[in-house]
């Protein structure tokens, strides 16, 4: 006696030997029954076997078939709701699906099969996301979220080219390497990836406590930033090294040599950001990272034109850097980053920590802002000196700067070399002859100069 269930099987091998044993019954030759399996396949959404594998199967079910009748052996326990699916899809009608099945495998509960025959005929008919018209599903996908978009991608194949043919709903992206470990955003929301070494599984789950996520791998950022529709407000690369990283019990090394030798990621994501065949197209770039060489790697992937800020971040490391690397060496990096396209046509720049960059490297830009190791009476001059042509006065893109100082300014030089008044109520003093208001700050260590157009 044979027995049946009528529940979708999580066994696919079952499946297998209830529909070759039913094609077989059939007459049905090897290569018809594969076109079967496939049509199944295709509307389940399960991925098929190959043509060698089935063939395999088919040999191997009929011979078991065959001797089970010689030895006078009953079936096994089989699901046929595989079988009902496949003649409804094959278009075979309810009266003569019941008959077949029962010729192949004796009694049939017909109340069972009625009811699942309907059941995958109303499904034949029934609209599927995969059946839509392509230009119904792009518009579909158009108005998905961040979340949804990235799942969306993970669906089938044929899904993700439909989505990648879309402009990409994300327009901000934040990249954060701590020791081992990284953090991704986009849009401000929380992705993280768990599965692409050398990304560590390990994400410092305390920071991101219980808020939803969605998990990505290096993939999904590469396409993101590789996207040639994708238009970034705000990109961010930055390096987080705190000393607290590194467990003082168990060495008594240096923390920043351990950290130098852990730290995979920044190397990895640079070695990425250089396999792109595209530059990114961005308005706001903010870059954090060790040492000044990364900035060049990250300047080359933006497209020159588009980049209106830039920023780069303070380091906590820096005074440690400052011991390893050579100053010229340093002076050498910084003489590159000015003659690239990317800072010549950039309309903003923000300074956060101390670079050995000459102030005439700003005078292109409408608003900097920057730290000096000291301010002069000297570089004051060369900012504002009308009688010269390259200074803030010629600008006609100029609006203001801040510059911040690590040493105290000498005020009053500054207030006899250019015969400052008293300020007014804003705190701004003018300077005569000129079209500029400087704002010394009160602790002297630095100050702000606007230029009234």
């Amino acid at each position: 006696m044979t027995y049946f269930y009528w529940e979708f099987p999580t066994d696919l091998s079952i499946d297998r030997r209830a529909l070759v044993l039913y094609d077989i019954s059939q007459w049905k030759t090897v290569e018809k029954s594969y076109e079967s399996l496939e049509k199944l396949c295709i509307t389940l959404g399960i991925e098929k076997m190959s043509f060698s594998d089935f063939e395999w199967w088919f040999d191997h079910f009929t011979k078991e078939n065959y001797y089970r009748i010689i030895d006078g052996r009953s079936l096994s326990e089989l699901n046929i709701l595989r079988c009902v699916q496949s003649d409804v899809i094959n278009g075979k009608s309810q009266e003569k699906s019941y008959n077949d099945l029962c010729e192949a495998f004796g009694d049939v509960d017909e109340k069972s099969h009625s009811y699942w025959y309907k059941e995958f005929e109303r499904q034949k008919y029934q609209a599927t996301f995969s059946k839509l018209p392509i230009d119904v599903v792009v518009k579909i996908v158009e108005k998905c979220d961040l979340r949804s978009y990235v799942k969306l991608r993970k669906v089938s194949q044929r899904l993700r080219i439909v989505v990648d043919r879309i402009k990409p709903p994300i327009r901000e992206i934040e990249v954060k390497c701590m020791a081992n470990d990284v953090f991704v955003c986009f849009n401000k929301e929380s992705l993280m990836s768990t599965d692409s070494p050398p990304w560590n599984s390990l994400l410092a789950l305390s920071i991101i406590h219980n808020k939803k996520y969605v998990r990505i791998d290096s993939a999904d950022l590469v396409n993101a930033l590789s996207h040639r529709k994708l238009r970034l407000n705000f990109f961010r690369f930055q390096t987080d090294f705190h000393y607290s990283q590194v467990n003082y019990f168990w060495t008594r090394e240096n923390p920043w040599d351990i950290y130098w030798e852990r730290d995979e990621n920044q190397p990895y994501f640079l070695d990425v950001f250089e396999g792109l065949n595209i530059q990114i197209q961005v308005k706001h770039c903010s870059i954090g990272v060790i040492k000044e060489e990364y900035i060049l790697e990250i300047l080359r992937i933006l497209r020159p034109g588009s980049l209106e800020k830039l920023t780069i971040e303070p380091d906590l490391g820096l005074p440690l850097i400052d011991q390893r690397e050579d100053i010229l060496h340093r002076q050498s990096i910084i003489e590159k980053m000015v003659q690239m396209d990317q800072w010549k046509q950039a309309k903003h720049v923000e300074i956060r920590r101390i670079l050995p960059l000459p102030i005439e490297d700003f005078f292109h830009l409408t608003s900097f802002e920057t730290h000096l190791p000291s301010i002069s009476v000297e570089i004051l001059t060369k900012m504002i000196d009308v009688p010269s042509l390259s200074t803030l006065s010629k600008s006609s893109n100029f609006e203001y700067c801040v510059i911040s100082t690590k040493e105290r300014m000498d005020s009053s030089s500054i207030k006899r070399e250019f015969n400052l008044q008293d300020a007014d109520d804003w705190g701004m003093h003018h300077i005569p002859n000129t079209n500029f208001f400087v704002e010394i700050f009160d602790h002297l260590h630095g100050f702000k100069l606007i230029k009234n157009v």
